[in-house]
């Protein structure tokens, strides 16, 4: 009884996408971008927050060199000797000349991946102020170019608000008479603020060192791939696993690494203001004879369906910053997207524990204070 009700929410919930594809679900067909519960609205115009100043360092954010580092001077990034700029971003940026993304012949020395300082805009991205994160999301709105090709890329979890998680609990798993009222669930920020808190900071280290840290991208064009996530990086990619890949069946792992939940890396528009973004589609993913573990979207038996919705763009070279979402659908077919936290990707060093040993010996460059944000 409980399957047929939640298939007749399904086809409630699919009332609105096109029949001639029989394995289009609530989230439409496969091969277009996913239809949200919030739609993707009409394209806001050109230049939002252009004339901001993220960093307080004096230059606008349109002709600032470093747009998240405080850099008054505006020192050009000095270029040794054979380095080279990545191909996909020159690619895309001949495409897109008043982007807001910059290469790195075009940042300046507080922020250039060409002597380690990309670290601070990282940093700078990952200890802004919701509202700011939300403005630069805004502000570098012609999506920038993919990842690169077989490309792993750390992005420690960032929540947004901690009230997120348990929100979207009540959503998913209560009656919907008994959803009027959220409850929120208020923390100190001292121990529990997103992201720098006491307590949510090294615990956000422990989870990216161990269980989720980042993407691999499979994307050798601008145009597209393959994705799996970074499950387990201390066991999965520990170099014991190198030797036994070949052994192992070619369903298995069909890139010969470990990680087996592939989805999809596409174009699109924006849920957030309808402008060019990078998707990250889970809903085709595939696990080899894992069958898919662990699940990016499911249908919960009795209790409706989710999607795990990701949207991303470029702050500069090798730096990306990126919303995570879940797209809940109920049995009787009520929809919600809740937007539960951030990936501050990067793929200049994807070295999980070099990154947090880098956070360690920059306490100055690792404070909301070094980028002119508030302390929280």
């Amino acid at each position: 009884m409980k399957r047929l009700m939640l298939a007749a929410a399904l086809l409630l919930a699919t009332a609105s996408t096109p029949a001639h594809a029989a394995d289009c679900g609530p989230w439409g067909c496969p091969g277009e971008q996913p239809r949200l519960s919030t739609p993707v609205p009409a394209a806001a115009p050109d230049g939002a927050f252009a004339t901001a100043d993220f960093d307080h360092d004096g230059v606008p954010n349109a002709r600032d060199n470093c747009l998240l580092v405080p850099n008054p001077d505006q020192q050009p990034a000095r270029r040794p000797a054979g380095a080279v700029v990545d191909p996909l971003a020159k690619e895309w940026r001949a495409a897109h000349p008043r982007a807001a993304f910059r290469t790195a012949n075009e940042l300046g020395e507080a922020c250039s991946d060409w002597n380690g300082n990309w670290h601070r805009s990282e940093e700078a991205q990952i200890l802004a102020p919701e509202p700011i994160k939300h403005q630069l999301y805004r502000y570098l709105a012609d999506g920038g170019p993919m990842f690169g090709p077989d490309t792993l890329v750390y992005g420690g979890p960032v929540c947004s608000d901690l009230n997120d998680w348990p929100h979207m609990g009540e959503f998913a798993f209560t009656p919907s008479q008994f959803d009027r009222q959220q409850a929120d669930f208020p923390m100190p920020a001292e121990q529990f603020g997103c992201p720098d808190g006491s307590f949510t900071r090294p615990g956000s280290a422990f989870v990216a060192q161990h269980m989720w840290g980042g993407k691999r991208l499979f994307t050798p064009t601008n145009a597209g791939g393959e994705i799996t996530n970074r499950f387990f990086p201390s066991v999965s990619e520990n170099p014991v696993w190198t030797p036994m890949l070949p052994w192992a069946p070619s369903a298995w792992f069909p890139h010969q690494h470990p990680q087996t939940v592939l989805g999809h890396v596409l174009r699109g528009r924006s849920f957030v203001d309808g402008r060019p973004t990078i998707v990250l589609d889970w809903r085709a993913n595939t696990g080899a004879n894992f069958g898919g573990f662990p699940v990016s979207n499911a249908a919960m038996p009795g209790m409706g369906s989710y999607l795990v919705y990701d949207e991303c763009r470029g702050l500069q070279q090798g730096v990306w910053t990126c919303l995570a979402t879940a797209d809940i659908v109920r049995p009787s077919g009520e929809r919600r997207l809740f937007q539960f936290g951030w990936m501050m990707f990067q793929s200049l060093n994807p070295d999980i524990a070099a990154w947090q040993q880098w956070e360690q010996q920059n306490p100055a460059w690792a404070t909301p204070a070094a980028y002119g944000y508030a302390a929280s």
